[in-house]
């Protein structure tokens, strides 16, 4: 891994980029369906819950609506990564950049959410759309 940390290894940055992908689109679809979208703190839970189960520590309960909803999407966008060849302790280093990262971009802009308002602009000037 990088001495700079996981958003600057090449094999995590794109670990990361696959979920926070799947995150956006996620908040994408329930904003343009009338909800309010996701929190940055709902996104949170499920990628710690996530985590959980990758150390081989299961969630008891997967949350409820949106945390649940997020768990099981990123449950099978890291089935994808894994089934590629990254263990579950690569996936994990991969999940902590992103949980790093929302707290980071939350503090910084001060609402909950700072991070999914940071990450809707950003996913699509990556993939070479237009800004949302």
């Amino acid at each position: 891994m990088s001495r700079h940390g996981p958003m600057h290894d090449p094999f995590v940055s794109g670990m990361i980029f696959r979920l926070e992908g799947a995150i956006h689109d996620f908040d994408r679809e329930s904003r343009n369906s009338g909800q309010a979208g996701p929190k940055d703190s709902e996104v949170k839970s499920a990628l710690q819950k996530l985590d959980k189960k990758l150390a081989g520590k299961p969630p008891k309960k997967a949350g409820d609506g949106t945390v649940a909803a997020l768990y099981v999407l990123l449950g099978e966008v890291s089935d994808g990564i894994r089934a590629s060849g990254p263990s579950a302790a690569d996936l994990r280093v991969a999940l902590r950049g992103i949980v790093e990262s929302l707290d980071t971009r939350r503090e910084a802009a001060g609402h909950s959410r700072g991070y999914l308002d940071f990450l809707g602009p950003f996913i699509e000037q990556a993939r070479g759309g237009s800004k949302e």
